[in-house]
């Protein structure tokens, strides 16, 4: 859990220090999610309405339906076992349906030395926007001039990595066009935020209630289907607004370092461990890491079947992804776009977050073993 350092700030206007940031500071416009910041990412880079946008179809539909709500034309394409799209699919996209924008995503906070060459290779052949999607992972990625001069845009999502009310954030990297000051937000301690976040702290370590059973996990999806069921209205926002909490955790390069330290560590651990099952009936995915990722989760293949069922039975907060939340045309293609349908029912999410202890991560390899 990240701890804002001073949670009583009150609203002002703070220029971010050059070095603040882990990510180029004076192009970040924050916002309240992924999906608002997609779409001021589309406004700025001047993608008009009615305009085709290509998507992955491996994609939560919180994406392709804010595109839908503001206008835009989702074009979906399938990526390949290795989660990158194919050069010919992508480049009959853009001559053949005309799509104005190219949507990737960094899944999981992986692969992105595999996306950044396909990104190089479309780019040098086509004249289109490239948006990257690092939503799964906050501080993954380059930032090498020589890789962000070939990427139009980055987009982020940053409470998917912190414990943060808001988290939306996006960088325009083919403009000039720059963002010094942000508006902080002050969350107050007695909000909905964290007295959610304390009534799931206080299940989670009195053990009265298991927070991750699948009854309990059924009802989160229900809820969460009853919320998302309508196209969300952006807000189209002309400052840049950043969370009290959010700001504490990026304008901390020590505790950034840390985390990514944790995340990468904890990955490594469970890769270390799981290697050595005999008879295993997952499959590991990616097993080493890139010096420049750092992962939201430990991505498995489940050969058998229940695994989700079996670890959330023992207080593992395992998931699908993107789950319930694949569009319903791609599950209802289920040839046209096999690959996705495939991950979405096999791909098992394992927890690597910082929060997680050597404890931890023994019990995660103890319950696995029993499987």
């Amino acid at each position: 859990m990240i701890i804002p350092t001073n949670p009583f700030l009150n609203n002002s206007n703070e220029k971010f220090e050059n070095d603040a940031l882990v990510f180029p500071w004076d192009r970040a416009f924050f916002s309240s999610n992924g999906s608002t910041a997609i779409i001021l990412t589309l406004r700025d880079l001047g993608i008009k309405k009615g305009s085709k946008i290509g998507v992955p179809a491996y994609i939560c539909n919180s994406v392709p339906n804010c595109l839908i709500k503001h206008g835009y034309i989702p074009i979906y394409f399938d990526i390949e076992i290795n989660f990158i799209p194919k050069h010919e699919t992508i480049n009959k996209l853009i001559h053949k349906r005309k799509i104005k924008a190219l949507i990737l995503v960094e899944y999981f906070g992986l692969f992105n030395i595999k996306i950044n060459r396909f990104i190089k290779d479309i780019k040098a052949k086509n004249n289109i926007k490239v948006i990257l999607d690092r939503c799964h992972s906050s501080f993954s990625g380059d930032f090498k001039i020589s890789q962000l001069s070939r990427i139009d845009a980055l987009v982020y999502s940053h409470r998917k990595t912190l414990r943060v009310f808001d988290g939306g954030c996006h960088l325009i990297l083919s403009k000039s066009k720059l963002t010094n000051f942000h508006e902080i937000i002050n969350i107050p301690r007695l909000s909905l935020f964290y007295i959610f976040h304390f009534i799931e702290n206080f299940f989670y370590y009195t053990r009265l209630l298991n927070i991750y059973s699948e009854p309990i996990y059924k009802i989160r999806k229900m809820l969460k289907y009853f919320y998302k069921r309508k196209y969300k209205h952006i807000n189209f926002q002309e400052k840049s607004k950043i969370s009290n909490n959010l700001f504490s955790v990026l304008s901390n390069k020590n505790e950034i370092q840390k985390i990514k330290d944790t995340r990468r560590a904890n990955y490594n651990f469970l890769i270390k461990e799981l290697s050595q099952f005999k008879n295993k009936k997952f499959e590991i995915i990616h097993k080493k890491l890139s010096i420049n990722e750092t992962p939201q989760i430990l991505p498995l293949l489940d050969l058998k079947g229940d695994l989700v069922s079996f670890l959330r039975k023992h207080c593992i907060s395992a998931y699908h992804w993107p789950d319930f939340e694949l569009p319903h045309i791609i599950k209802e293609n289920k040839i046209m776009y096999s690959n996705s349908n495939y991950y979405n029912k096999s791909l098992i999410c394992i927890p690597v977050h910082q929060s997680l202890k050597l404890e931890h991560l023994k019990y995660i390899i103890s319950i696995m073993s029993k499987w």
